[in-house]
């Protein structure tokens, strides 16, 4: 469905219903403003209503940047406060989800063949000592 990113949030109700953003840098504002990253132009955004930002070790932070309402859970945010996978908030009537990204397979093909030689050796050697058995 994505091709991986760090975060997707998904807007639930407003103007942009169903609308699915894949967020790759941060940081992230939110609002009515045309520097805002992410648009939304719903009654009761402010202009820089609120931000998405990364701290590693720690996670994704929702921080207010007005006095827009936001809530978490349907409780207010007024800090920054770490989103978790699947977190509905809204930002004044307008209701997003949270969800960390699809994952990208590492790039295995060294240990796969690592692997697949070590069995092929460790299958010879059991011949070997089947054969030297006989």
């Amino acid at each position: 469905m994505f091709a991986p990113c760090v975060a997707i949030l998904i807007i639930r109700s407003g103007r942009a219903t169903n609308h699915f953003v894949a967020v790759n840098q941060f940081p992230v504002t939110i609002g009515r403003s045309a520097n805002s990253q992410l648009r939304l132009e719903d009654p009761g955004i402010w202009d820089m209503h609120a931000k998405l930002t990364l701290l590693p070790g720690k996670g994704i932070l929702l921080q207010p940047l007005s006095d827009g309402t936001v809530t978490l859970h349907d409780q207010p945010v007024t800090t920054a406060t770490v989103l978790r996978n699947g977190d509905i908030f809204h930002l004044s009537t307008i209701q997003c989800q949270f969800q960390l990204g699809p994952s990208a397979p590492g790039k295995l093909m060294w240990r796969e063949w690592l692997f697949w030689l070590l069995l092929g050796a460790a299958i010879i050697g059991q011949i070997y000592l089947i054969g030297s058995l006989w």
